[in-house]
């Protein structure tokens, strides 16, 4: 039992979070004091906030892949940032099968056939 009681006065030892900030030392400006009675309106991150454009996103993608699940496969890697066509035809090759080079090939013409499509909506 003693040893377990030393395990844990070690583990609170090293452990321990004496590293502190008060929040007008956080905000201070640099070459003023800190007034300590400035007030200072603290706002979190509103991660609802662009909940409107992963909609239109989706609904976009619904309405440009036609239930066709390699257009679906595109236009999330679009949607989540890969751009890469190589890539995305390596991705459709592994999952659906089929030669490499015939999937970059048809990302190409989706993604020309995408352009026209939304230049038009536009």
């Amino acid at each position: 039992m003693r040893m377990v009681h030393e395990t844990i006065k070690q583990y609170k030892e090293d452990y321990k979070n004496e590293r502190y900030q008060f929040f007008n030392e956080v905000f201070a400006r640099e070459g003023e004091a800190g007034d300590k009675d400035e007030e200072y309106t603290l706002e979190p991150e509103d991660v609802l906030a662009d909940v409107e454009s992963e909609v239109i996103a989706k609904e976009m993608t619904v309405l440009l892949a036609q239930d066709d699940h390699r257009k679906k496969v595109i236009l999330g890697n679009w949607i989540n940032g890969n751009d890469n066509t190589s890539d995305i035809a390596r991705l459709l090759a592994q999952t659906i099968g089929g030669n490499v080079e015939a999937h970059r090939k048809y990302i190409q013409r989706f993604r020309k056939e995408c352009r026209d499509k939304l230049a038009t909506a536009i």
